[in-house]
């Protein structure tokens, strides 16, 4: 008798999903996939008689193996004169624990119950209430001539009684595999390493048990490329002491789940006389791509409110997406907000600078009437230019250079000052002066004082009537009793 080498899965991750594999002869049907259509066979069901003869129930004794996340549908042969009404179904995964029960629905005349299996289901059970019209005997205990059991839609009009009788399991002497089992996946930026997976091997040997040490990498593509994007493989053999060996393989899919990201600013606030295109903020925005890199020549542009409005003022919005070689995809909106940023400063024109004799001068009012101050924006504010420092109004006589600055602000609070320099000459030659103001004083009744002599002025009508007057300087007061000429100044 020829020895079998059975290779058993163990669950290692939640991405590792295996079956389990059986020795044929020493298993019953039910564990193996149908080799025809039909899942169902008598052996595996009993009925029970309804309430009414034309109705009862079948339920199956042990459970069935089918593949998970596939469509199923039971179908009532004898479309016309039968139909279901009702029943339960659960799924169980390969160690036999219950999944939970399967929503199904009946369609058709009632003669098609369809329903999907989940995803680590390997097994179900099912009861189901069966009728037949009155006036048939359809032997609805008869599983295999009225119930057909199948992984895809058939037309049940086309089949004979042989094509929907149940042929047998499909014995494999390999591995008995369903659904995904022997795939992996994992994350490019964090592969799993081959030891790891390997790990998650058994091979179980019906003579020498457990030979898990004995297994060896005969292919391995995935190794070498953990680190790509795409589907690899490793090829196991296990061999017993017999010589006997079995070859499974493991295909590990590495895949990309992120998504490409902004590495720069999605927010701009320019000038509108910038004048930037679109492809300056697109650059800017430096999108990237844990896997793929740069992905600025992959934007792609959705909506744009902004080319064609770069001078406009206002807010504009650009929405645009970037999607990788694994197809995630990045939504993101640039926006952009043109403003005028005033920060030229207002300029001054005129008259800056002035030459005059201390006989005549200057007002400030002059020197602001020969000026002008034009700002970008503002246009002409020459009306509010303010005088900040004059250094030269107070004593307009004084012989040299004073300076009056002025200063003047628009409205983006730009500021510029102006200084206007006055230079004060003194432009008038000497002059001789014939003193005739001389009052003769007779000592022998000299009673007279400095106010006395403003009297005398005052009648001679040299100066006017109840002047004021201050005396600068007295050479009389303190001489008057003594002859000779002395100098009142007043």
């Amino acid at each position: 008798m020829k020895k079998r080498l059975l290779l058993i899965i163990c669950l290692v991750a939640s991405a590792f999903i295996v079956g389990t594999s059986f020795k044929a002869g020493e298993t019953a049907n039910w564990e193996f996939l149908p080799l025809g259509l039909n899942y169902l066979q008598n052996e595996n069901f009993f009925y029970t008689e309804g309430e009414e003869i034309n109705q009862g129930t079948i339920e199956t004794i042990n459970y069935i193996r089918i593949k998970p996340e596939v469509h199923y549908h039971l179908y009532f042969y004898s479309y016309q004169d039968g139909q279901f009404n009702g029943g339960t179904f659960e799924a169980f995964d390969s160690n036999k624990v219950s999944l939970g029960n399967i929503e199904y629905g009946i369609t058709g005349e009632s003669n098609n119950i369809d329903f999907i299996t989940p995803e680590n289901a390997k097994y179900i059970k099912f009861s189901v209430n069966v009728e037949e019209d009155w006036g048939n005997d359809l032997n609805l205990w008869n599983v295999e001539i009225n119930y057909i059991l199948a992984d895809h839609t058939v037309n049940i009009r086309n089949l004979t009684l042989d094509d929907i009788r149940y042929q047998g399991p499909n014995i494999d002497y390999s591995p008995v595999l369903s659904g995904y089992n022997g795939y992996y996946v994992t994350n490019v930026n964090t592969p799993v390493d081959k030891s790891a997976i390997i790990a998650g091997v058994k091979a179980i040997d019906d003579v020498d048990g457990d030979i898990s040490s004995s297994i060896t990498v005969i292919e391995d593509t995935y190794t070498s490329n953990k680190t790509k994007v795409g589907t690899w493989s490793i090829l196991l053999r296990a061999t017993d002491s017999s010589s006997n060996s079995t070859d499974f393989r493991l295909y590990i899919e590495v895949k990309d789940y992120d998504k490409p990201y902004a590495n720069g600013p999605l927010t701009y606030d320019v000038d509108s006389t910038d004048q930037y295109d679109l492809a300056h903020f697109l650059v800017l925005a430096d999108i990237r791509d844990n896997y793929d890199g740069n992905m600025t020549n992959k934007i792609v542009v959705s909506s744009d409110q902004y080319t064609g409005n770069e001078g406009v003022r206002g807010t504009h919005k650009v929405v645009c997406s970037a999607t990788d070689s694994s197809n995630n995809r990045f939504d993101f909106t640039i926006t952009v907000n043109v403003t005028y940023i005033d920060d030229a400063s207002p300029v001054f024109t005129g008259t800056f600078s002035y030459n005059t004799d201390k006989n005549h001068p200057i007002t400030i009012a002059t020197i602001l009437s020969n000026i002008n101050v034009n700002d970008n924006v503002d246009g002409d504010i020459t009306n509010k230019v303010q005088v900040i420092e004059d250094y030269y109004s107070f004593a307009p006589a004084r012989i040299g250079s004073w300076r009056v600055l002025l200063k003047v602000t628009d409205t983006s609070s730009n500021s510029t000052t102006q200084a206007i320099i006055i230079t004060v000459s003194d432009t008038i030659a000497p002059s001789f002066y014939l003193n005739t103001q001389v009052i003769n004083i007779d000592l022998t009744n000299n009673v007279l004082n400095v106010g006395d002599f403003v009297e005398i002025l005052e009648r001679s009508r040299t100066v006017r009537t109840n002047c004021s007057y201050k005396v600068t300087y007295d050479e009389y007061t303190l001489n008057k009793d003594k002859p000779g000429e002395y100098q009142v100044v007043l």
